[in-house]
């Protein structure tokens, strides 16, 4: 509770210092401190390392179900959050869902916050990889997983510093969507319930990718939004696409092997038992 309640405090001082700059001609998030990705990068990267070779001779941690289970449901919690503030604060604003102009005015200042809260959530989300670390789920720690956490905390970065406005809302409303997916999901098998979307939630991700590639090309191609910006976009969906594809591949081809060998010890045990007859 006290972690909670000292984010808050963050997130409040953090408006409030962006408040002070609704009226910077370059947007008042341009303030955004460049050094935080950089330090996170660093600090991420060796965690990762450092960690990983720490339990390498060790067993994992036990007792951690408790802390695992609030931050998936503040996952939850803050996702949800984002998803009904980006529509109220696109309905407010009067824009449409897609096809805004970078507006960096104050008109959007409190869309333009619930952007930068975003953001600042996948600094939060890195902790994904800590659970792992430390029960020791190395096999989840992939190149896909790692490569995920850090290109999305440098995406949101650029589009938070250069150009938080308009249509840079869209890609974190889908984002959140299927993290509200993702994340209940997590809550409910720490409970020990079933999920009925879990076999889709990669699915969901790939139609996830596919609609913000097509939002993001077609953005730039029609000008609705800066087109450097749209190419960091589009190279992170199309780098998604790629890898959570091919991972499905091979979880789809690992789990249709474990049916036909179940299938098989199967009918190997009715025919034993006919021949024992």
């Amino acid at each position: 509770m006290m972690l909670a309640a000292g984010y808050l405090l963050v997130l409040s001082a953090a408006r409030q210092s962006f408040q002070q700059d609704i009226d910077n001609p370059n947007g008042a998030y341009s303030t955004s401190w460049t050094g935080l990705p950089i330090v996170m990068s660093v600090v991420y990267l060796s965690g990762v390392f450092g960690l990983t070779k720490y339990f390498e001779n060790r067993k994992p941690m036990t007792g951690l179900k408790d802390y695992m289970f609030t931050y998936n449901l503040y996952q939850v919690i803050i996702n949800v959050w984002c998803v009904v503030a980006f529509l109220l604060e696109v309905r407010r604003a009067g824009m449409s869902l897609i096809g805004n102009k970078v507006d960096l005015g104050p008109n959007s200042f409190r869309l333009g916050f619930v952007t930068w809260v975003h953001y600042n959530n996948k600094y939060v989300e890195l902790l994904d990889t800590l659970w792992m670390v430390l029960r020791k789920k190395t096999q989840q720690v992939s190149f896909l997983h790692v490569y995920h956490h850090v290109l999305l905390m440098w995406a949101w970065f650029v589009v938070v510093k250069l150009g938080n406005g308009g249509d840079a809302y869209f890609g974190g409303l889908m984002n959140s969507i299927i993290h509200v997916m993702m994340y209940s999901y997590y809550t409910m098998a720490l409970l020990g319930w079933s999920c009925p979307w879990k076999r889709y939630l990669t699915q969901a991700q790939l139609v996830q990718f596919c609609i913000c590639l097509a939002h993001s090309t077609w953005a730039a191609v029609t000008g609705a939004y800066p087109w450097r910006i749209c190419l960091v976009e589009v190279w992170v969906m199309v780098s998604m696409l790629v890898l959570f594809t091919r991972f499905y591949r091979q979880a789809y081809a690992k789990e249709a092997k474990a049916k036909e060998a179940k299938k098989l010890a199967q009918e190997a045990s009715q025919a034993k038992a006919v021949k024992a007859e």
